[in-house]
């Protein structure tokens, strides 16, 4: 490994014009001087080009792509396409880096060569947290290292943020590129695919080397039932595939779970929108079949044409 291998920075961006600044001002505040940052617009409709060439003119080393709207995982397939680097950092256009974060990394790496993907703790921070303003909190990774079953306990409970890792890119070659159907969870999934091919992970995590996430109404995270239906399909694959016996029969316990509360959802739902409601408890039925969510189903339904029947009588009346 050279003194200073090549980074790729690669930000996919759909709409976050307003967000993207300090994203890219934290990126040229990395006291790791071997960069490139590859902005993938993901077919935004904002200021997004122009924020983006603005930023190009006053630093060769950020480039600038545009494709129609496919995703985060197609922005980045993209920007893995094109990159040059011997490593990988994954950045969301709405988060940031400290500045030293890349070059902890790298250094971890180089000591470490065997190793497939580092990874620290994160920050997160919002435009509103118990109402104050831009009020940052800490977000404790579990700190764990190692491959198979031992990762594999901690990655089944949920993943680390994409920004975490710092990643060789010859492990997607290994792994392949990211899943362009995911749009939910689609991190978690390429990180539950490096655990079923064998990869080696270490935390390492240093005052000044985290990653920053953002939290705000626009995150596609704050979408509870698309996050945990697409969570439930990642269950799934990743059951099809892993080679771990005791991971398997453990996802399986997280599988059930995670159906529970998405029919939960489904239910609540009912409460504000029958008609909405109706339609997710018949898709969370789809998803796993049997008595207990055919009667949730039934009684929906019921309610849904119970409910219609008072509003006409009322609408008769008057």
């Amino acid at each position: 490994m050279s003194k200073y291998p090549l980074v790729s920075v690669i930000i996919p961006c759909y709409n976050y014009a307003r967000y993207l600044p300090e994203c890219l001002d934290s990126v040229l505040a990395q006291s790791y001087p071997s960069w490139e940052c590859i902005i993938v617009d993901d077919g935004s409709e904002d200021d997004t080009r122009e924020v983006a060439l603005e930023y190009a003119k006053k630093d060769s080393r950020i480039s600038y792509l545009f494709q129609k709207n496919s995703g985060p995982n197609a922005a980045r397939n993209l920007g893995l396409e094109v990159s040059k680097g011997d490593f990988i950092q994954l950045l969301d256009a709405d988060d940031m880096l400290e500045p030293d974060k890349i070059r902890y990394q790298v250094e971890i790496h180089r000591i470490n060569p065997h190793v497939d993907i580092v990874y620290s703790h994160h920050r997160i921070f919002g435009e509103s947290f118990n109402g104050h303003k831009n009020q940052v909190r800490s977000f404790d990774t579990p700190e764990v290292s190692g491959s198979g079953v031992e990762i594999g306990r901690t990655l089944l409970k949920g993943p680390f943020t994409i920004n975490s890792p710092l990643i060789p890119k010859e492990l997607f070659r290994k792994v392949g590129l990211f899943n362009p159907d995911f749009r939910y969870n689609e991190d978690w999934m390429f990180w539950l695919s490096c655990l079923n091919a064998g990869c080696k992970f270490i935390f390492n995590s240093q005052p000044g080397g985290l990653a920053l996430v953002r939290r705000h109404e626009n995150n596609t995270s704050s979408n509870l039932w698309n996050t945990y239906y697409y969570r439930i399909v990642m269950r799934r694959e990743f059951s099809k595939h892993s080679p771990f016996f005791e991971l398997v029969n453990l996802n399986l316990e997280y599988l059930n779970s995670d159906i529970d509360f998405l029919m939960n959802i489904a239910i609540d739902t009912l409460k504000l929108d029958y008609q909405k409601g109706v339609k997710k408890v018949f898709q969370a039925f789809l998803i796993k079949p049997g008595v207990r969510y055919l009667l949730y189903l039934v009684v929906a339904v019921f309610n849904a044409y119970w409910l219609a029947n008072i509003l006409r009588q009322k609408s008769f009346r008057n």
